[in-house]
């Protein structure tokens, strides 16, 4: 999928970008596996009703593109509803992930994820995403439903420019809707006992997603630069400019949004 070439620092293998925990959204989606930061353990795998549902729609994004450059809109349409409804699905999958799962604090120091000192042995098969790089999967893959439907503006007429418009604020309402719900997330509970089973580093009472959140800003700054390049480039009418611009400021508020929940640590910390 030629989305998979933008994909922040990373290895390929077997077209899948292998990416530190708490990297972009971008870059983390893309990969459907995270590593731990400053871990030589095998890469974390989304889980799959997730990573399936991400795969799908990005299968569906493509097939779209495709059917628009021959010229073939209806099928170009029902590959929208498609991405939608992998959207859709990656997110009710994600979201009953978090609501199950206890949320994860996020490494300090030197960004190491201490093992278990209990002696017990480490686990083996599969190691699957936390939460919260789950969740940033499914934020990254907003982010090229999104970009995917903007690069379709021009190129699309009649009932396929309004199924565009649709599947653009589909992902823009849906991405709003899910950092609203991620701000209401609990904090991890304190470490009690002996402390011999958690490392230090894990006594925080941020969420890891107080470290991930900032990290979908270049996703909405990429965003908001291919608005401006659409609007500069001549190819667009009115109405279709005005579908833009309007875009851009339901993402510029979504930025504010990010700063506001997560803002930047006061230059100097740490």
């Amino acid at each position: 999928m030629r989305r998979l070439k933008a994909v922040l620092p990373a290895a390929l293998i077997a077209g899948l970008a292998l990416v530190p925990a708490g990297a972009s959204a971008h870059s983390a989606h893309h990969a459907g596996r995270a590593y731990a930061a400053g871990s030589d353990a095998p890469p974390a795998v989304i889980p799959t009703g997730v990573r399936v549902r991400i795969k799908r729609g990005e299968n569906a994004l493509d097939r779209a593109a495709d059917y628009v450059d021959r010229d073939m809109p209806d099928k170009a349409t029902a590959s929208l509803k498609n991405a939608r409804r992998n959207m859709y699905a990656a997110w009710r999958a994600a979201k009953w992930i978090m609501d199950t799962s206890p949320p994860t604090a996020p490494p300090v120091g030197d960004g190491k994820i201490v093992a278990h000192s209990s002696g017990a042995p480490a686990p083996t098969g599969t190691t699957y995403a936390t939460p919260e790089d789950t969740t940033m999967a499914v934020l990254g893959y907003q982010h090229d439903v999104a970009g995917a439907s903007m690069a379709l503006i021009d190129g699309a007429k009649g009932t396929l420019e309004n199924e565009v418009s649709k599947t653009l604020f589909a992902a823009l309402d849906r991405r709003d809707s899910a950092v609203n719900y991620i701000h209401t997330l609990p904090p991890p509970p304190p470490v009690v006992g002996d402390g011999k089973a958690v490392a230090h580093a894990a006594q925080t009472d941020q969420s890891l997603f107080q470290t991930q959140m900032p990290g979908i800003l270049p996703d909405l700054g990429d965003e908001l630069q291919q608005g401006k390049e659409l609007r500069a480039g001549g190819a667009l009418t009115t109405a279709e400019k005005r579908l833009v611009l309007l875009a851009s400021a339901q993402i510029s508020d979504t930025q504010d949004t990010i700063n506001t929940f997560w803002p930047p640590a006061p230059v100097g910390d740490g």
